[in-house]
């Protein structure tokens, strides 16, 4: 597996000691949307980001942590070779030549449909530390902003051989998230 889904099934363990109990009887799934880069490598050096999406069922209902893993390494691994991505990019395509008037009502879609219950993203950090004004970085902590009806998202990044995985909440949607980091 990869260190991306050790994260995502750890996110999975803890969302699974987050929610009520109801919501982690089986066959309980949490929908993750997992943003994915889709650059090529000939595009290594151009500047801006080429973003797309995966979507992945985080096993809320599973109990053992080593099993929460290899269903994640599984689904993670089908996601990729199936081209999910690629699918996601067409999809944002399309949705970038919608005519501007529909723009306010497609953006409050979420709302009434969720398409996803969180977000999960990655970015691979420095694998060597670094130094700020002449002081080593010891440690990075991203965030990663919330949509429209996701109260809970989680940013993921590596650095200098550690990993820190962060919470993003709104209050108004996950009043205990303070339970989270336990």
């Amino acid at each position: 597996c990869k260190v991306n889904d050790v994260a995502l099934a750890i996110i999975a363990g803890a969302l699974r000691r987050l929610l009520p109990v109801e919501a982690t009887s089986p066959p309980r799934r949490v929908r993750a949307l997992i943003p994915v880069n889709v650059r090529g490598k000939d595009e290594h050096l151009r500047l801006g980001n080429r973003v797309s999406g995966m979507f992945a069922s985080l096993p809320v209902d599973v109990a053992d942590a080593r099993e929460r893993l290899r269903l994640v390494a599984a689904e993670m691994r089908a996601n990729k070779e199936a081209g999910q991505g690629q699918v996601f990019d067409l999809a944002l395509g399309i949705a970038g030549i919608v005519p501007s008037v529909l723009a306010p009502v497609l953006s409050r879609l979420p709302q009434w449909w969720p398409v996803a219950h969180t977000v999960c993203t990655n970015v691979p950090g420095p694998r060597e530390p670094r130094r700020l004004l002449g002081r080593r970085v010891v440690d990075v902590h991203p965030l990663v902003p919330l949509a429209a009806g996701i109260g809970l998202g989680f940013a993921i990044l590596s650095y200098a051989g550690t990993i820190s995985i962060t919470a993003t909440a709104d209050a108004r949607l996950v009043p205990d998230v303070d339970r989270l980091p336990a």
